[in-house]
């Protein structure tokens, strides 16, 4: 083994080891109940997974080892706490250099090209022209400092350590970044959105191993007064979430083409991006369809690193107003300094952990789509309609392209698998059951045996559980003492037993922490609804089962992804229905008659239990039912916004 490797992992094994005692009442937030640390698409790739040890570590505690590489002596003792953030701060570097490019994008030939179009749609002049080109870039420009990049580092070890209790990071998947950045391939990195701190998390957590810094997309609503500045030094580059009022306005050549000669540039120079492929934060806590850019004509050029955050809880509130029906009030300074006020101070988002996909060339996803394609394979469909208005649809993406749909398929696969590698929070795992099981009063005894039966399914189910230890006694009564208090205001508690609070934006709470655990769960409660939606015949066949499947995964497809481009549904859909024959009879209890057309009767424990999974999809379901009922009840054609 390299020496880096040996030294990497000796200060490793000590963030490692700096965990609670045994004896000590606390979940053990370190552990993973996976035997993988990096996931790729099995199908797309030869190599799936790096077998490496997946256990986190605490990236606030690595100031008090030194920085990394450790030290030449493993055991050597520990450097002093005494403003070990700032000694780090300071010892850290930035090796990369950050060229502003902005300079470069008026004088290539596409730009030149779409002035002189403009110039002649509008007949203004070319100078005219080109000034409006260097509003659009100065606005949109970022420019990293590496002084304000170590300033907002120092200050982030302070805020984050008032936010949240950990920042969990696994070492092999680091390193696995660190190569992929060595390899002169420039990076793209797409998280999934939750909070405003994703920002700058990604950013902050590969600046201690040595990784270039991204360049970041972020929406202009974050280009405030006094704060603006401050993120274009960190990478931050603004784009506008809407391009004129109307759809025609939308299709702006020379926004376009900036946009995308800006980003082609920075990946020329062998800079990483970091784009949030949803482009918004979700309003209900599941993972959102990809808006897609950023992967056509540089497609063969990068390596995408999918990136999934799991927080136990946000620190900025839940979108609630908007949510209760009330207009969206546009972001200010103020705004934002108010809500950062209100979680420092109180560990609001508990442990956060961070989840670094293997980096993969796009162009690899781009030939195995295409074949999947070219050899008239059935695969997931792709009927999702591209919205020409927002900005996340304008980023490398040239309308008529004939590999656009493998372009989307890209989008979804990339999605699918950063949401797979997310961890499931125990908030998630509680409110799933308190809302899809305990409609009515329960004992907590009742809460804590449901809690242990659906962690070790989830497992089971190749997911992890933040928090959760697998095969340990007491793992049900520590994670139930440490979600408790955080779910405190959704409960009516003694001292044995609960109830939901019959409140619309409790509801909402639980439910956007229920909804992180569709991509575990999605498909398997669309072949339980289908299970129950034909109890009353009595004998159910699988054919009939898959069917009613398929017709629900298509009502639901703008609200999930259920599989892979390169994965046939149907075929998961029939191994879903198997699971509940073979490997889950235990569990279901599903009472198999064996006849000529394979049916099967639903007992009565297997009813309730299937009800359980229904339940996660149901309330999406309503709403499709309840909004497309007050469609056909108006007395005159729908005409868009302002109808409501």
């Amino acid at each position: 083994m390299p020496e880096s490797s040996v030294k990497n992992l000796s200060i490793y094994q000590k963030l490692l080891n700096n965990r609670p005692s045994p004896g000590t009442a606390v979940p053990d937030v370190f552990h993973s109940n996976l035997s993988r640390s990096v996931y790729s698409c099995p199908n797309c790739f030869s190599t799936s997974a790096l077998s490496d040890p997946c256990n986190y570590i605490n990236v606030l505690d690595i100031p008090k080892y030194g920085r990394i590489p450790v030290p030449q002596d493993a055991d050597n003792s520990l450097p002093s706490r005494w403003l070990s953030d700032l000694r780090y701060t300071i010892s850290t570097p930035l090796p990369h250099q950050y060229p502003n490019v902005s300079k470069k994008i008026l004088s290539t030939e596409r730009v030149r090209v779409v002035m002189e179009d403009v110039a002649g749609i509008e007949g203004l002049s070319i100078t005219a022209i080109r000034k409006r080109a260097t509003i659009i870039v100065n606005q949109m420009k970022a420019k990293i400092s590496k002084i304000i990049c170590k300033t907002i580092a120092y200050i982030l070890f302070k805020v984050f350590r008032r936010i949240m209790s950990h920042l969990l990071v696994c070492p092999a998947q680091m390193e696995a970044v660190k190569r992929a950045d060595k390899s002169g391939i420039p990076l793209v990195y797409l998280p999934l959105h939750r909070s405003h701190l994703d920002y700058l998390l990604i950013t902050w957590t590969v600046w201690h191993w040595g990784i270039q810094l991204p360049h970041i997309a972020s929406g202009d609503n974050l280009n405030l007064s006094g704060l603006g500045w401050v993120l274009r030094g960190a990478g931050a580059f603004f784009i506008r979430r809407r391009i004129g009022d109307e759809p025609a306005a939308a299709v702006d050549m020379l926004y376009r083409t900036i946009l995308n000669s800006y980003m082609c540039e920075i990946l020329r120079q062998k800079m990483p991006l970091e784009f949030f492929l949803e482009g918004t934060r979700s309003r209900f806590g599941k993972t959102l369809l990809p808006k897609n850019g950023l992967i056509s004509s540089i497609v063969e050029a990068v390596q995408q690193v999918p990136v999934s955050f799991t927080y136990e809880q946000l620190a900025e509130d839940m979108f609630f107003e908007e949510l209760m029906g009330k207009q969206k009030t546009r972001e200010s300074v103020w705004g934002s300094v108010k809500g950062m006020w209100r979680s420092i101070g109180i560990g609001r988002c508990g442990a956060v952990r961070m989840h670094f996909g293997a980096p993969v060339l796009l162009s690899e996803y781009l030939k195995k789509l295409r074949s999947v394609y070219v050899n008239g394979s059935e695969q997931f469909s792709l009927n999702s309609k591209d919205d020409g208005c927002s900005y996340r649809e304008l980023l490398p993406w040239h309308q008529g392209n004939p590999d656009s749909s493998l372009i989307r398929a890209i989008g979804s696969h990339v999605v699918y698998d950063a949401q797979l590698q997310a961890s499931v929070s125990i908030c998630s795992v509680v409110s799933t059951l308190l809302l899809c099981k305990y409609e009515c009063p329960g004992r907590l005894q009742s809460l804590r045996a449901d809690l242990r039966w659906f962690c070790d399914y989830l497992v089971y189910r190749g997911f992890d559980v933040l928090g959760w230890v697998n095969g340990e006694v007491t793992s049900e009564q520590l994670t139930l003492q440490r979600v408790l208090p955080i779910l405190e205001s959704s409960l009516l508690m003694d001292d044995n037993s609960f109830e939901v609070r019959a409140c619309h934006v409790e509801i909402l709470r639980l439910a956007y922490y229920k909804n992180a655990i569709l991509p575990a769960l999605s498909l398997t409660a669309v072949v339980a609804l289908a299970f129950l939606s034909h109890r009353s015949a009595g004998q159910i066949s699988d054919h009939l089962v898959i069917e009613t499947s398929l017709l629900l995964c298509d009502l639901l497809q703008f609200e999930m992804i259920f599989c892979k481009p390169c994965e046939n549904l149907k075929e998961k859909i029939a191994k879903e229905v198997d699971d509940l024959n073979t490997d889950c009879v235990n569990q279901f209890r599903v009472e198999v008659v064996l006849e000529n057309n394979n049916s099967k009767v639903v007992s009565g424990e297997a009813e309730n239990k299937l009800r359980f999974f229904a339940n996660i999809i149901k309330p999406f379901l309503y709403s499709l039912y309840l909004m497309t009922d007050y469609l056909l009840s108006l007395q005159k054609p729908f005409e868009g916004r302002g109808i409501f």
